[in-house]
């Protein structure tokens, strides 16, 4: 036996040369199934009559009772098969379908050329073909039992989500004042650096624009990184009362025997028995009154770097400038 890329070769009798069937009156070919629009276009093809190809072995398919849950596809005349050999190929059908005949059509043209093809799953379409085979009783659901819940509602009496909220709100407030005050310093300094232009040589201008510039992107990079701590930690302490809720719908949930519940969005009309939301809010309140957040890092604005200056002799007791350092 030798192996070819897609098919499995084995030797078998092969029948001499026949001429290919005449096509059956009435059968519909894929040219005239593409007509069809939409969803007809399956249907059609599943209806359609099996073709015999178009090689010179007419091909037929059939369900052998040795071979259960595949169809086999062969030439029709197996009794003047000869000495020559009969391929054989094993086909695997598209999306793991249990139906053998879904791709019939290729499979008959392959095997009326001298091949033997098995596909697995059932014949379910074309001629011959039978219903698939009822899935087995399964487990009713039970009955059920709603109850609705207003989400909006719960947050906005939840202690830990007014907390979160008005601390998120707060930092928010603060970097948008630090940062208003960074816009007002850089704007401050590149106006006395334009005051100060005609007396500054050109590279000790080019120095001052390069450390001011510095500066900026320094503290643009300080404000982005406490924007980007401030909506992070908004999301953490967000999630756990999330998870929080979770647990208690589930709890109130149970405790009422309820086992579906729906956000009040989805509800048009209830009666208030069914209503888990006042008593959802409560329990939450008790279970996560506040979220343990951690303390701003950094609220001032970032500090400014001094200008360089000419170096000052050094102050006795005091810390020395770098590379003055005193010797004892």
């Amino acid at each position: 036996m030798r192996i070819i890329p897609g098919l499995i070769l084995a030797c078998v009798a092969l029948p001499a040369l026949a001429q290919p069937a005449a096509r059956p009156t009435g059968a519909l070919t894929l040219a005239e199934a593409r007509d069809l629009d939409g969803d007809l276009i399956r249907e059609a093809y599943d209806k359609m009559v099996d073709m015999p190809g178009t090689g010179p072995y007419p091909a037929i398919k059939e369900v052998a009772a040795t071979l259960s849950d595949h169809v086999v596809y062969r030439p029709a005349d197996l009794a003047a098969l000869g000495g020559r050999k009969l391929g054989v190929m094993i086909w695997g059908n598209g999306g793991c379908r249990n139906n053998g005949a879904s791709a019939r059509t290729h499979l008959l043209e392959i095997a009326s050329y001298g091949y033997l093809v098995i596909a697995p799953g059932g014949n379910y379409t074309g001629t011959g073909a039978v219903a698939p085979p009822p899935l087995a009783p399964g487990q009713p659901p039970p009955a059920p039992v709603i109850g609705i819940v207003d989400v909006p509602e719960i947050q906005r009496v939840s202690t830990a989500f007014t907390q979160v909220r008005d601390a998120i709100e707060q930092r928010r407030a603060r970097l948008n004042e630090d940062l208003q005050r960074e816009q007002q310093r850089w704007r401050d300094e590149q106006q006395r650096l334009a005051n100060e232009r005609g007396g500054l040589t050109p590279e000790q201008l080019r120095t001052r624009e390069r450390e001011l510039q510095d500066r900026i992107t320094d503290s643009q990079r300080v404000l982005r990184e406490r924007a980007r701590d401030i909506e992070q930690l908004a999301q953490t302490a967000l999630r756990e009362i999330e998870q929080a809720l979770g647990v208690v719908i589930r709890q109130v949930a149970s405790s009422r025997n309820v086992n579906i519940v729906l956000p009040r969005p989805l509800v048009i009309f209830n009666e208030p028995p069914f209503d888990l939301t006042e008593e959802v809010a409560a329990q939450l309140n008790r279970m996560i009154p506040t979220v343990n957040l951690p303390a701003e890092t950094d609220g001032a604005a970032p500090a400014q770097q001094p200008q360089q200056r000419p170096a000052q002799p050094p102050r006795q007791g005091g810390p020395q400038p770098q590379g003055q350092q005193r010797r004892n």
